[in-house]
């Protein structure tokens, strides 16, 4: 956020204040630690990674869901 206001600031650009900001996977990690510590300038957050809050509900519903685990996991189970 830092580089994208000095970036516009030097073009003339009008400098955003505020920012939605989102990623998957290791990005959306960093999209909750940067909502959590910058909340001046971001107003929205979408991250799209599974947030292992209620770890064993999520997992068992997810279980429940596909009849079994996803293949995604099969390094861990089989």
């Amino acid at each position: 956020m830092d580089a994208i206001q000095q970036f516009l600031g030097q073009q003339n650009i009008i400098v955003p204040e505020e920012f939605v900001i989102g990623g998957a996977s290791k990005r959306g990690w960093m999209t909750w630690t940067t909502a959590a510590v910058d909340n001046k300038r971001v107003i929205g957050a979408v991250p799209i990674v599974m947030d292992l809050l209620n770890f064993r509900p999520n997992m068992m519903s997810h279980y429940r869901s596909l009849s079994g685990w996803s293949f995604a996991l099969s390094d861990y189970y089989e």
